[in-house]
């Protein structure tokens, strides 16, 4: 399952089974508490109906201000458990004649509230409303003033204000309890999701950070535990790939370090030890000369020869020391526009004697027409050097060597093609045979043709290799092509 369906699912159903929870206490405690109110409401509303009734009772038929003050006082004495806030009477057009406060003498009521008395009916004002800085409901009823007929009474208004600062308090307690219980949910949510998080994510992810940590510092043995199926467990297997990448690549390095120094310690040796024989062959001939001076002149032969030796053999580690320079440091590159048909026939009578020692047939074919391109002659030349020896060391027992230059005017590249009839090279070997340091020979370095791909790419060329074991190897080489008319305009 995809982490990101996991984790929501987790967290959903544990907040939906949260919720519930919440809600069917919350119901629970509302249910009880509206209960509650209920029955103390029908009581506080019956009692509340009898004191209206009894205050319209005491002031019926009376009118005149001061006497209204007087009983409504009285009255109120009476009721004061009930806390009443407030007792107004109007005369029969709604203005306010009697106040038990004070308040609001002389005004008169609302439209609405003239219409309520006029309907000969009581009316309770709900719910609570602020009432010079108190919550307070109203009730509003008719008293009769006098008669002027019998169906036909003079009305007054009574609006009688109760306190309802108990049921303010009342929601407030309930506001209280509601905030409570959502921090409280609140609260258990956190402590659910935090470890929730922390055990699908965090602590994963940590353990990854970890991983690779080791293996930044050099522990390419630690692997990624994790083995699930979400992102992080196909990250951690990434992760395992990768290391066991870095790992093999780090062994081949190794390997190749370990073949390197071999190869030069080897390739060293043979010079070291050819100077060394020959620093003591002309010791000796040193010391003949000064015994017997009638062998002076041959024996001058003898050490010109061996000087000449050990001039060879400094050439060599000289040769050896600019191979690695050449892999190191940047390549300079001399570009000159030049027929390859021209610079390959020149080039080849380099090789006349060693194809004659190594009994190789030489075959070259050139275009019928010039194939020019931007070389660097003696750069060029060392990479067709590198591999036409290899294709000398390939035919131990002799063989033909095909070299041949055309243009592709499909692709507009200039292409020099080397193919022996030696023993070939196995697939394996040919993707790596242009890794420095890698060779198949007791005696090589594995510089020669990691140059040779240097210089090829460096004239913004391509190489490829073409063979099979047993059937000889072509080495192909494309360079782009100069139209020499358009180079001189």
């Amino acid at each position: 399952m995809r982490l990101e369906w996991k984790y929501t699912l987790l967290i959903n159903v544990f907040i939906l089974l949260t919720m519930s929870a919440y809600f069917w206490f919350n119901d629970r405690m509302l249910e009880k508490e509206l209960a509650n109110a209920v029955i103390r409401d029908h009581s506080r509303g019956a009692s509340m109906r009898d004191i209206a009734s009894d205050i319209q009772r005491r002031i019926a038929g009376k009118e005149d201000a001061t006497e209204l003050t007087r009983i409504i006082r009285n009255l109120s004495l009476h009721k004061m458990g009930w806390d009443i806030v407030d007792i107004i009477v109007t005369d029969s057009n709604g203005v306010i004649i009697s106040t038990l406060t004070g308040y609001d003498i002389y005004d008169q009521l609302s439209d609405e509230e003239i219409k309520r008395i006029a309907s000969g009916q009581m009316r309770i004002r709900y719910p609570p409303k602020g009432y010079h800085g108190r919550w307070v409901i109203e009730f509003i009823l008719p008293y009769v003033i006098s008669y002027e007929s019998d169906e036909n009474p003079k009305l007054g208004g009574l609006k009688i204000i109760f306190s309802t600062q108990e049921v303010v308090n009342y929601i407030h307690k309930l506001r209280l309890k509601n905030l409570f219980y959502t921090a409280l949910v609140t609260v258990a949510l956190t402590i659910f999701i935090n470890p929730v998080t922390s055990y699908l994510i965090v602590r994963r992810l940590e353990r990854l950070i970890e991983t690779l940590t080791a293996a930044q510092s050099g522990d390419l043995a630690v692997r990624a535990r994790d083995k699930s199926r979400d992102e992080i467990g196909r990250l951690s297997r990434s992760i395992n790939r990768m290391i066991e990448h870095i790992s093999s690549e780090h062994d081949k390095r190794v390997k190749s370090l370990g073949n390197l120094a071999a190869g030069v310690a080897h390739e060293i040796r043979n010079p070291l030890n050819s100077m060394a024989i020959t620093i003591q062959y002309l010791k000796d001939i040193i010391a003949e000369i000064s015994d017997d001076k009638s062998k002076d002149q041959s024996l001058k032969t003898d050490a010109q020869e061996c000087l000449d030796i050990m001039s060879y053999q400094v050439k060599e580690l000289d040769r050896i020391v600019e191979e690695f320079l050449q892999l190191s440091r940047p390549m300079s590159i001399n570009f000159k526009i030049t027929n390859l048909n021209d610079f390959i026939s020149n080039f080849i009578p380099n090789f006349s004697s060693t194809f004659e020692v190594n009994n190789i047939k030489l075959i070259c074919s050139y275009s019928n027409n010039p194939v020019f391109a931007k070389i660097d002659r003696d750069k060029l030349g060392q990479a067709i050097s590198n591999i036409v020896i290899n294709a000398v060391q390939a035919m131990p027992k002799g063989g033909e060597l095909y070299i041949s230059v055309r243009e592709n005017s499909e692709t507009n590249k200039a292409m020099i093609e080397i193919k022996d009839t030696g023993v070939g090279i196995s697939q394996e070997n040919i993707d790596r045979l242009f890794e420095p340091y890698f060779t198949t020979k007791p005696d090589g370095l594995g510089l020669g043709l990691a140059i040779t791909h240097r210089i090829v790419e460096a004239h913004g060329g391509e190489i490829k290799v073409n063979s099979e074991e047993g059937q000889g190897a072509t080495f192909s080489i494309s360079l782009p092509l100069v139209d020499i008319l358009h180079e001189a305009i």
